[in-house]
């Protein structure tokens, strides 16, 4: 399973399918103080923007999350969690989210322009995304694959840039899925990446070598990393590196190796059914399997 600093690694290896550009050096930066840089804004500045849309309404999550304008009818992403039933550690989780995603500049990431809190939510307002769910509606619903060739090296650069960024500042995302991978095409048709929701994500320790704490299980199932079972877990950026793997599959094929007849984690390699991958270069199997 490739660690934090085997991305560049992987983009060498994989350089022949256009995966040229990213960082060959990895540093690692950790972000401090995540408890002191918890400065959340007036509520008034959040009440200035107009909700147009609901984009998600997770009850079991206390979130919902709406597109929102400003005075100058600009886009932006309103994520609402509900404080009421959440444990004190849960609400303490939600503040890091908000220190960690503040932090993070990257334009493959997307940015929080503010956060709140009210006696009753956290609200942090984001950079829009004007085509959020098209993996997951192009993948997860739909099953179609990605066949543009320069796309596809387009966005796996863009989602590795990304991974490189967050691990070099001591962030593990841990739930790394088509979900959480939006784009934004501008108005001349130019499309970026944009990782989001770092609501699971982990502060790794330096001094353990680059390790985070994890009391139990949490991700999405099919994008889990096996070792991520029981309780009192020890992980770090691999486990992102496992769910990119799965996205880079599903981004391939349209469908997850588990939905091969009579595979499952564990059970021997991740399978490549010729059919779908007669066309592809050899170096995105290669590529999948160091993950």
């Amino acid at each position: 399973m490739i660690k934090s600093e085997g991305i560049a690694t992987v983009c060498k290896q994989y350089k022949t399918n256009g995966i040229s550009e990213c960082s060959t050096e990895s540093t690692y930066e950790p972000i401090e103080n995540y408890e002191a840089g918890y400065a959340p804004v007036d509520h008034s500045v959040i009440e200035n923007y107009v909700i147009k849309n609901t984009v998600y309404d997770l009850p079991l999550a206390q979130c919902k999350v709406y597109t929102v304008t400003n005075e100058s009818s600009e886009k932006f992403i309103l994520k609402v969690i509900e404080k009421d039933g959440l444990s004190q550690m849960m609400t303490a989780k939600a503040r890091e989210e908000c220190v960690i995603q503040s932090q993070l500049q990257h334009e493959n990431i997307a940015k929080l322009h503010h956060y709140s809190e009210t006696p009753t939510t956290i609200e942090l307002v984001m950079e829009h995304c004007n085509q959020y769910s098209y993996f997951e509606e192009r993948l997860e619903e739909n099953s179609d694959p990605i066949e543009d060739g320069v796309k596809l090296k387009k966005y796996v650069t863009e989602i590795l840039r990304a991974l490189e960024y967050i691990h070099s500042k001591g962030i593990v995302h841990a739930d790394i899925k088509l979900a959480n991978i939006c784009l934004h095409k501008d108005s001349d048709g130019e499309e970026t990446i944009k990782l989001i929701d770092f609501g699971l994500s982990l502060v790794t320790n330096a001094q353990n070598n680059g390790k985070a704490y994890m009391k139990s299980p949490i991700g999405t199932l099919g994008y889990m990393a096996p070792e991520i079972k029981g309780k009192d877990i020890i992980v770090g950026p691999e486990i992102d590196m496992w769910a990119f793997g799965i996205v880079l599959y599903k981004m391939c094929v349209g469908y997850t190796p588990t939905q091969v007849p009579h595979f499952s984690y564990g059970n021997g390699p991740i399978p490549f059914v010729k059919r779908d991958w007669r066309k592809l270069d050899s170096n995105l199997q290669d590529l999948i399997s160091k993950c």
